[in-house]
């Protein structure tokens, strides 16, 4: 007598479950350790989950149409980042602060620099969770509408836990544009590209302050 097999993708909401478990984990973390030792110790387990679990996280093709869609969003979000966020510090003095609070924790050591790898880490679980396991999961089962309203809903709420509103209307933001990106190149690489290089661009190279 056979066993019966569990159906392809099934884990896909225990996978993301355990993501968002794992964000609210890594900013109950971040005030007593910092973000890179949080990041580290919750993203590794998350992104190990999603490659054995997972259905898509494994698939890591990326064709040229991908790759540029991953360069070219990654690259125009870190411009708007830079010609926006000094303009809108001028508006809304209050945004300067919570810049101001944010770069302060990611400054702690080793820096963005040295942690780059923890960095690159974080994004690619992100993107494997809920740009990966979670739109496939919903595409069988809602239209694209819905589907983007709940992976950025899934994806922005746990960082709520930061307690920033900025943090949480940066998620929403991105994680509207990474969906859309998921939905369009047809994998999680070309979300992941984009978010790597906004990350290193905003983080690394220029931070916004």
């Amino acid at each position: 007598m056979h066993s019966k097999q569990p159906r392809s993708g099934s884990l896909a909401l225990p996978i993301v479950f355990f993501g968002c478990v794992g964000m609210v984990l890594s900013w109950v973390l971040t005030p007593s350790y910092g973000p890179w030792v949080a990041n580290a110790v919750t993203a590794l387990p998350l992104l190990i989950a999603a490659l054995l679990w997972g259905e898509t996280a494994r698939k890591v093709q990326l064709s040229r149409r991908g790759l540029a869609s991953g360069v070219v969003v990654g690259v125009t979000l870190t411009l708007l980042s830079w010609l926006v966020a000094p303009a809108a510090i001028r508006t809304v003095p209050a945004l300067g602060l919570e810049l101001f609070h944010l770069y302060s924790t990611l400054n702690r050591a080793p820096g963005p620099l040295r942690a780059l790898p923890i960095l690159l880490l974080a994004a690619a679980a992100e993107e494997a969770v809920w740009r990966g396991e979670l739109v496939t999961w919903l595409r069988r089962r809602c239209g694209v509408a819905l589907t983007l309203v709940a992976a950025v809903l899934a994806y922005s709420l746990p960082i709520a836990a930061s307690g920033s509103l900025l943090l949480f209307a940066m998620a929403n933001g991105l994680g509207a544009v990474f969906t859309l990106q998921r939905l369009t190149s047809g994998g999680w690489m070309a979300p992941f590209i984009s978010h790597a290089i906004w990350a290193l661009g905003v983080f690394v190279v220029r931070p916004i302050l």
